[in-house]
């Protein structure tokens, strides 16, 4: 029954009364704590909650403070916030100039996030769940200039190979398995080059083939680039 009033608490965390931002607050650090509200994309609502506000309002400072705690509660439950992360993110970014670099950077190392002990698997456990298919193995390839600067990381490194390895043994067609080959080989050479001599670099990439890093840009209506993906071309979280 909760749920078709879901929505509606969530956007009371942005109502312009404090009090009513607080009381919001507390009752979703109550209902989701005990399991009577499944966490959505909204949170990120609670999130904005967290960064300073211009008013220096005991009532301001009351909001900020539980929805620290709400963040807090929500760590201990597991991977309860696992799902909506990438929501809250997504969400948080297309707020654009009310949300400036500097603000998200305070909401994202808030000492409830910063301190959990498992936010170093959240990123691992998003890249364990992928299946790909070969139209989502296609995507990954195109969007190798994204992740390619942290494929030093050997857990990230194994992660991403892992998925296109597991991808392979489900026997794809011909011309998947070149395709889902050449990003493995693109991968490890990505992976391992930091510490390539000149002579092991020079022979490791006659063996990979060009590896195209720059970023894809097009042109908008108004003839200035824009990058392909945009926060904008994501469905509304819900």
């Amino acid at each position: 029954m909760l749920e078709k009033y879901a929505l509606f608490i969530y956007r009371m965390t942005r109502d312009e009364d404090a009090s009513v931002r607080l009381t919001a607050i507390l009752h979703l650090t109550h209902l989701l704590s005990n399991d009577f509200l499944k966490p959505r994309g909204c949170l990120s609502d609670a999130a904005f909650c967290m960064l300073p506000s211009k008013s220096s309002s005991s009532g301001e400072r009351e909001v900020a403070a539980a929805a620290c705690n709400l963040f807090t509660e929500l760590s201990k439950k597991g991977t309860l916030l696992v799902n909506v992360l990438p929501d809250i993110i997504c969400r948080l970014s297309r707020y654009g100039d009310k949300v400036s670099m500097d603000a998200f950077k305070t909401v994202v190392s808030k000492e409830a996030v910063k301190n959990n002990e498992k936010i170093a698997q959240y990123f691992s456990h998003f890249i364990s769940q992928l299946t790909l298919s070969e139209k989502s193995l296609s995507k990954m390839c195109s969007f190798l200039p994204h992740f390619a600067p942290f494929l030093d990381d050997d857990v990230i490194f194994n992660d991403f190979t892992g998925v296109v390895k597991s991808f392979m043994d489900n026997d794809p067609t011909t011309s998947a398995k070149e395709t889902a080959e050449e990003l493995l080989r693109k991968m490890e050479y990505l992976h391992k080059k930091s510490c390539l001599s000149e002579e092991e670099n020079k022979r490791m990439l006659e063996g990979v083939g060009v590896i195209n890093l720059n970023v894809s840009v097009e042109n908008g209506a108004d003839g200035c680039p824009t990058a392909v993906f945009s926060f904008e071309d994501c469905e509304q979280p819900i």
